[in-house]
């Protein structure tokens, strides 16, 4: 819990640090088309993209304010998982797991795609939002990898992906009839 929280204060430092730089990127731009003393340089400064960049971070620290998703973006780390993995390597109930995964991705922290009746689920790319999730992403990785419960996550996570996806699937399928 401490970890999570120094994380979250990290990336609000990072996010400040960011959004200065964005502000002083926007100021060059508008001094070049002599617009930043005009209504519209004012709006453009003040509307739109500083209340955009504001609900993008919440909805992102927000997202990492849970033990269980950020063990979800670490095992992403390795590459697309189907939500039955990620069931099974987190223990918790579909339904959790999936309304976490959503979190996730409204944050644009995940991507996912559906195949037949699963959804799988990988680290977001390079994309057009305002934050740097790519950015994040890595330094939540480079400050988690050496964890404990994250090495045991991935040490399961091997063996859950050594089953294979189409036996761990049909573990769910029987384990949602009981």
């Amino acid at each position: 819990m401490f970890l999570l929280i120094i994380i979250n204060k990290i990336i609000i430092l990072y996010f400040y640090i960011w959004r200065i730089n964005e502000i002083n990127k926007i100021s060059i731009i508008l001094n070049k088309l002599n617009i930043h003393n005009n209504k519209i340089g004012r709006t453009i400064m003040s509307k739109g993209n500083s209340i955009d960049i504001i609900k993008e971070f919440v909805a992102i620290t927000k997202a990492l304010s849970d033990i269980n998703r950020v063990r979800a973006i670490m095992a992403l780390r390795k590459g697309e998982l189907c939500v039955c993995q990620i069931i099974e390597l987190l223990g918790l109930a579909p339904s959790t797991v999936s309304k976490h995964m959503l979190i996730l991705k409204q944050a644009k922290l995940v991507d996912s795609r559906k195949d037949g009746r699963w959804v799988y689920y990988k680290l977001a790319k390079k994309q057009d939002n305002k934050i740097h999730v790519e950015k994040l992403v890595n330094l939540i990785v480079s400050m988690l990898e050496n964890d404990e419960q994250i090495i045991a996550d991935d040490t399961k996570l091997e063996k859950i992906m050594s089953i294979g996806i189409k036996i761990i699937c049909e573990h769910q399928r029987e384990g949602c009839k009981h």
